[in-house]
């Protein structure tokens, strides 16, 4: 059975979980942080989403199926923001400009 990944918030912070059909399983967050509550997309066979880590950065967040990657913001700024979405096989999102 295949499995689904949703945010959950377990009243202090929110994170990915999966959900098997009988019970719901929360993924360890990469640091404090929290999942940003966008909306996921699979690119390259991760789910990739936004996540607020403890320095108040947003990055791109990738789950493997085993645990979640920051991917490193290319500079200092605040990180990006909404959805990634996928065009033309490629993963695009938006950065605020510093």
């Amino acid at each position: 059975m295949s499995k689904i990944s949703h945010s959950y918030n377990n009243t202090s912070q929110y994170q990915l979980t999966t959900y098997d059909g009988t019970a719901i399983k929360p993924i360890s967050n990469p640091d404090g942080g929290n999942n940003q509550g966008s909306v996921p997309v699979i690119y390259n066979n991760k789910l990739n989403f936004g996540y607020t880590d403890t320095a108040k950065r947003v990055h791109l967040a990738q789950y493997n199926g085993n645990a979640i990657k920051l991917v490193n913001n290319p500079d200092t700024g605040s990180g990006y923001i909404g959805s990634p979405i996928i065009f033309n096989d490629t993963l695009f999102f938006f950065t605020p400009m510093n």
